[in-house]
């Protein structure tokens, strides 16, 4: 009982002298908040929404802009568009990988998996990164979740698109997608590995 009383006693004691003037205090935050450092930027201040909608298939104007929470070596942003007769959403995202090599093994990794999945290659696309792949569906002119994989230096960036699956083709999808990381490369010229 009485190592209780001293206890109660000697914390708070502890905890005033601590923080009398000329004292400085670091919260644990600010220590953490140190160590961790955002390498990337805001994807939806650089790809404003009525910007992507305007290079998006859907021809439909923005209806809610959503950051994904940002981490070191991630950012990203989630498009919704308004429609009645559907849902079309738009995600844009950039992975900062370690090496261009970890960067690729990823990009080889996605690509096997859809293989593997749609016992099909998806559609490479050139001259975009170092290598680019656009991943529809099981029919290769529709797609309803589908987007664009590309692999460029340390830098993996995808796009992808969901909505109007039988309204609007995968082959508009895909060049939306690529006109959404040129536009992408143009803003941030140090994603693009062929500069």
């Amino acid at each position: 009982m009485t190592y209780y009383f001293r206890y109660v006693t000697v914390v708070p004691l502890v905890l005033v002298i601590s923080l009398l003037p000329g004292k400085k205090v670091q919260p644990a935050y600010n220590k953490i908040n140190s160590i961790v450092k955002d390498s990337l930027f805001d994807m939806c201040i650089v790809m404003p929404g009525e910007e992507v909608a305007s290079l998006s298939p859907f021809n439909k104007p923005i209806k809610l802009v959503t950051p994904d929470d940002r981490l070191d070596g991630y950012c990203g942003c989630h498009y919704d568009l308004q429609s009645d007769d559907d849902f079309p959403q738009v995600q844009l995202s950039v992975n900062q990988f370690s090496s261009t090599r970890e960067a690729k093994e990823n990009f080889v990794i996605r690509k096997e998996d859809w293989v593997n999945m749609y016992q099909r290659q998806p559609e490479f696309i050139p001259n975009l990164g170092d290598s680019a792949s656009f991943y529809g569906n099981a029919d290769p002119a529709l797609c309803d979740d589908c987007g664009l994989q590309v692999a460029s230096g340390r830098y993996y960036i995808s796009v992808a698109f969901k909505g109007y699956y039988d309204k609007i083709s995968a082959a508009d999808k895909k060049d939306a997608a690529v006109k959404i990381v040129r536009k992408l490369f143009e803003k941030k010229p140090y994603l693009n590995s062929r500069r």
